[in-house]
């Protein structure tokens, strides 16, 4: 069990820290869940604010958002296969939503989540919204999170 001192999110400001997160999702998408590389690496790269899970110094997990429309959406997010399970991915969330509610206080969060992850979504806040679709072959849904109902 980890730490609570040994777990550290930053924004990965640097080219450094980008490509850290760039790495986990190389591993996580690309490699565990065949999301071919053109649709992974995106032109949203440079405008998205990535963050960085960092435990004992090692990259373990990331996630971005990034402005859409009147949203701020939340994707990209990942957890190495060996550091599931450990509540990392929940204080990644937890951090991204409140820089979310600080920085872009009138957007209202949403994602597009895997099927597979959206239970998970659903115990930090987060709620289904219409129909399941196929996107780069993996079942999603579209979720919302509504900052005034939990802070």
């Amino acid at each position: 069990m980890m730490s609570e001192h040994s777990l550290h999110i930053i924004q990965a400001s640097t080219k450094q820290t980008y490509q850290a997160c760039l790495g986990i999702r190389m591993q996580v998408f690309v490699k565990e869940q065949q999301v071919p590389l053109e649709l992974e690496v995106d032109t949203f790269e440079q405008e998205a604010t990535h963050f960085l899970g960092q435990l004992d110094g090692r990259a373990v997990a990331t996630g971005r958002y990034r402005v859409y429309g009147a949203n701020l959406k939340f994707e990209r997010i990942a957890t190495l296969p060996a550091y599931r399970g450990k509540g990392i991915g929940k204080k990644l969330m937890h951090h991204m939503q409140a820089c979310a509610q600080k920085n872009h206080p009138t957007l209202l969060p949403m994602m597009y989540a895997q099927a597979d992850a959206i239970t998970f979504y659903q115990q930090l806040g987060w709620i289904c919204e219409g129909p399941e679709f196929l996107e780069a072959n993996i079942k999603h849904k579209k979720m919302i999170f509504h900052h005034q109902d939990h802070q």
